[in-house]
């Protein structure tokens, strides 16, 4: 099982997420130092999540098209629901793109993901959501549902995988609170999970290094 650490950055700081943008906890001043930390670590691939796009501002894009210069491959998710989104992501040098499941009924979307198709995954947020990722030809898919953000859910988990289909590649986007939780994750990677990324990672970084 692949496990993925998860960046989640407001204003160009790394961040623990509050409710909202005025609870965000700063975790690490700037991004690149906090991406080498992870590469450091031992981590092979990595997700920026950028909330400022998420909760509907502007895509940060002057720190993320610094990331390349972290030597680690990392897959952006900004709330990426149009072509002129993806567009302004693919630009940025990142490896993979998360798209959302309204990008597949924009104009010109059809084009774009049999294009960048390897440079895109699906950020599915139900077993519906992940099928229609995975009949228009997307067939790398995070599960972002909203029951994950405590921990794992085994029936979230299950529903995910039996809607997944048998050439869908399928990760699990999850706030893992111990070890409990990644043997419950592995015993859904026998089920045919592919990996999880990792919520909040670079705090979990700082607390095993405190």
């Amino acid at each position: 099982m692949i496990l993925i650490p998860s960046l989640e950055i407001a204003a160009g700081h790394v961040v623990l997420p509050g409710t909202d943008a005025s609870l965000d906890e700063v975790l690490a001043a700037e991004l690149l130092p906090a991406a080498r930390e992870l590469r450091d670590a031992g981590a092979d691939f990595f997700q920026v999540v950028d909330l400022d796009a998420e909760r509907g501002g502007a895509l940060q894009g002057e720190v993320i098209a610094r990331l390349p210069d972290a030597g680690l491959p990392v897959q952006l998710a900004a709330a990426v629901r149009d072509v002129a989104a993806l567009t302004r992501a693919l630009e940025l040098g990142v490896d993979r793109v998360a798209v959302a499941v309204e990008l597949l009924g924009a104009p010109g979307a059809a084009e774009l993901i049999g294009r960048f198709g390897v440079r895109l995954c699906g950020e599915a947020r139900t077993p519906a959501e992940l099928a229609a990722f995975a009949a228009a030809g997307l067939l790398r898919v995070v599960l972002r549902a909203p029951e994950l953000a405590d921990g794992p859910d085994g029936g979230v988990l299950r529903a995910a995988l039996d809607a997944r289909g048998d050439d869908v590649e399928l990760f699990a986007e999850v706030a893992v609170r111990g070890r409990d939780d990644l043997q419950a994750l592995a015993a859904s990677a026998s089920g045919g999970l592919a990996g999880v990324v990792l919520r909040s990672a670079y705090r979990k970084l700082a607390c095993a290094r405190a």
